[in-house]
């Protein structure tokens, strides 16, 4: 699931683009982690986390002719 911006349903002019960030694998992922950090009794391990979003390229990052 994505976090659906309002950017583009016509508020703004030109509409904006944006990012929609994967809110469910963000809190699936957070859960994890906090209790893999429980599990092991504080110990942080730090570690890279890459998620992908989506770019909604709107008319505020269109070239004008």
């Amino acid at each position: 699931m994505m976090v659906n911006t309002t950017f583009g349903n016509g508020t703004t002019h030109p509409s904006l683009t944006s990012v929609e960030q994967p809110t469910n694998d963000i809190g699936q992922t957070t859960a994890k982690l906090l209790l893999d950090q429980i599990n092991n009794k504080g110990l942080f391990v730090p570690q890279t986390i890459i998620l992908n979003g989506r770019l909604n390229i709107r008319d505020s990052s269109v070239k004008i002719k």
